[in-house]
């Protein structure tokens, strides 16, 4: 008997350095493949997330311990995700049936699920916002982000209206949210001051550092957006039509085009209006 546990003790000292060896292999060829630039921290991943009601079943009631996993996850995840693949917004269903009061996660998935790329995103998007609204009642932020991006994104202003209506109705709304419901009814703003102020809104009024970067970006987006439209409209009074890419405008000496916002933001500039949109 002594002999069978000192065998059993000995294979399992050989299985443990084998994963630690194994381990320390994996980490520096990842390493190795970051340093020689062969692999790429932002080009899109593909994953599996397993169905919300069956990860709930597994959960083994550390429904809020996998609940943070996964915010986590998704946190990490966003760079990395093609605006198409359904497991991202999975990752927010699974977080919402595991822990359905958990607030942060319905309003960074309100900003971040919703693209032009996919016209599924807005129905996610309106998916998302049901569930949370149902379980945070007089939560303000949800529906207000939600009245942001159907404006941003959408372009279904009745949508943005009513969100943005159910936001400014609730007692927990700050003035500032209230006072821009106003303005938005008011329509005597151009398309990119009315984007831009909702953007700063939520980030003046947000307490999440997440959230407020990236409505800090957003709102660094659209001055740079804007940017390029009235460098358009110069390029076509110089050469009587308005440029193909924002590319051509930087080569002509209209704009100076950073590479790493393009190649995460690309844009495209309507031929008939001049108009800078982004592709995503």
């Amino acid at each position: 008997m002594n002999s069978l546990s000192a065998r059993l003790v000995s294979a399992l000292e050989l299985i443990i350095v084998c994963l630690l060896f194994g381990g320390a292999v994996l980490a520096q060829v990842r390493f190795d493949a970051i340093q020689q630039e062969h692999f790429d921290l932002r080009a899109p991943v593909h994953r599996f997330a397993m169905p919300a009601p069956i990860v709930r079943y597994f959960a083994f009631g550390f429904d809020n311990v996998l609940a943070d996993y996964y915010w986590i996850t998704a946190i990490q995840d966003f760079n990395k995700w093609d605006r198409r693949d359904f497991y991202y917004p999975e990752y927010f269903r699974i977080i919402s049936t595991l822990d359905p009061h958990f607030a942060y996660p319905y309003m960074f998935a309100v900003l971040t699920v919703p693209s032009r790329q996919n016209p599924d995103s807005l129905r996610w998007l309106s998916l998302i916002v049901s569930v949370g609204m149902k379980a945070l009642p007089d939560n303000w932020q949800i529906p207000f982000y939600a009245g942001v991006q159907f404006h941003v994104v959408g372009k279904s202003y009745e949508e943005a209206t009513r969100y943005l209506e159910i936001a400014g109705a609730k007692p927990s709304s700050p003035d500032m949210v209230r006072a821009m419901h106003g303005v938005y009814l008011m329509h005597n703003q151009s398309e990119y001051q009315r984007s831009r102020a909702l953007f700063l809104t939520i980030a003046e009024t947000t307490d999440h550092e997440a959230t407020k970067e990236l409505a800090k970006e957003r709102v660094a987006l659209l001055d740079l957006m804007e940017e390029f439209k009235k460098a358009a409209l110069s390029y076509k009074a110089k050469y009587h039509r308005f440029p193909v890419s924002i590319d051509e405008m930087a080569a002509a000496h209209f704009v100076q085009a950073p590479p790493d916002i393009l190649k995460k933001f690309p844009m495209s500039i309507d031929q008939a209006t001049g108009e800078v949109t982004l592709l995503r």
